[in-house]
C-alpha cells in the first residue's frame, strides 16, 4: 500500500507482495475543501467549528468518521490533531503535515508490512502512546519530590507547583477516556471486510493501564494535598501552642504588675527596703515552676 500526499508517494508499504493502488491518504485541511478525484465525494465534516478538540469515532454508511487530538506532554507545544475515514479498503488522514509526517516516516522505519487501513490507523494510535508510560512516570517523579518538601519544608509554593501537575493528569485522564471510547467504536463498528478487531481490542488493553495510571496519580495527589494541609495544621498549632505558652507564663507576672501598679498608700512594701529585689525573684521563681510544670507534663 502507499501512502499519497498531493498525489506523491510519501510512505511506500507492502501488503501480500502485490500492489494494492493507493487505499491511504494524508490531506491538509485546506485539501479536504476540494479532495482529489481519489478521495470519495461529499465526506461529511469532520469538526463543527473547523477545529478538533477531543478524540470521537462515529459510525457512518460505509465508513467510519473519527477524530484524535493528543495533548501536549508537560503542557508545552501544541496540540496534535487530525481527523480520519476509514473505508474498507481505504483511509483518507485530513491533518497539517508537519504535525504527522514525522509519525509516518517512523511507521515507515520499522520495516513490518501492513495488511490493511485499519491496521495502520492502529499502529498509527499505538505510535501515539509509545512514551506516555515515561511521561506518567515523569509525573510521579514530580509529585513525589513535592511529597518530600511537603514533609520536611511545607513549602509556600506549594499550590503553584501543585496545580500544573494536577491539571496535566486531568488532562490525560480526560485524553484516555476518550480513545478508550474511540477504540470501542473502532472495535465494534469497522466497515465490512475491514480487519483488525482483535489488535484494536488490545490497544484498547494498553489504554485502559494508561487510564489507571492517571487515577492512581490523581488519587496520589490527592494524598499529597491532605499530606501538605496536615503539615500546615501542625505548623499552625506549634505556633498557637507556643503563644499559649508564653501566655500562661507572663499571665502571674501581669498579676504582680497590676496589683503593685495599683499605688495604694497603705501598701508596706513599696516602703520596704527588699520589695523591689523581692518581686524580681518572685517573678523569676513563677517563670521557673512554669517552665518545669510544662516540661514535666510534656507541653513543651
Amino acid at each position: 500500500m502507499i501512502i499519497l500526499d498531493l498525489g506523491r508517494s510519501l510512505l511506500p508499504v507492502q501488503t501480500d507482495g502485490e500492489a494494492s493502488g493507493a487505499p491511504l491518504f494524508l490531506l491538509s485541511p485546506e485539501e479536504f475543501l476540494s479532495p482529489p478525484p481519489c478521495i470519495p465525494p461529499g465526506l461529511p465534516p469532520y469538526a463543527a467549528q473547523g477545529r478538533i478538540r477531543f478524540c470521537k469515532a462515529e459510525p457512518h454508511a460505509g465508513f467510519l468518521l473519527g477524530t484524535v487530538c493528543v495533548p501536549p506532554k508537560g503542557g508545552k507545544g501544541r496540540e496534535l490533531c487530525f481527523a480520519f475515514y476509514l473505508f474498507p479498503q481505504q483511509l483518507v488522514l485530513v491533518a497539517e503535515p508537519d504535525c504527522i509526517n514525522a509519525l509516518l516516516r517512523q511507521l515507515s522505519q520499522e520495516g513490518e508490512p501492513l495488511r490493511s487501513p485499519a491496521l495502520f490507523l492502529r499502529d498509527l494510535m499505538d505510535l501515539l502512546l509509545d512514551s506516555d508510560l515515561q511521561h506518567l512516570e515523569s509525573l510521579e517523579e514530580n509529585l513525589e519530590r513535592l511529597e518530600e518538601d511537603a514533609l520536611e519544608n511545607t513549602p509556600e509554593d506549594f499550590s503553584h507547583r501543585m496545580l500544573p501537575l494536577k491539571k496535566e493528569i486531568s488532562r490525560f485522564y480526560r485524553y484516555y477516556s476518550q480513545l478508550l471510547n474511540l477504540c470501542g467504536q473502532l472495535a465494534e463498528n469497522l466497515p465490512a471486510g475491514a480487519e483488525g478487531q482483535p489488535f484494536f481490542s488490545a490497544l484498547t488493553s494498553r489504554i485502559s493501564l494508561l487510564r489507571e495510571e492517571t487515577v492512581t496519580l490523581r488519587e496520589y495527589s490527592l494524598q499529597i494535598r491532605e499530606v501538605y494541609q496536615a503539615q500546615t495544621d501542625i505548623r499552625q498549632n506549634n505556633i498557637m501552642k507556643f503563644l499559649t505558652i508564653v501566655t500562661t507564663i507572663f499571665f502571674p507576672l501581669s498579676v504582680i504588675a497590676g496589683w503593685y501598679g495599683m499605688n495604694f498608700s497603705d501598701m508596706p512594701e513599696l516602703r520596704w527596703k527588699y520589695g523591689y529585689p523581692l518581686v524580681a525573684a518572685l517573678s523569676l521563681l513563677i517563670v521557673l515552676l512554669c517552665v518545669w510544670l510544662f516540661k514535666k507534663r510534656k507541653f513543651w
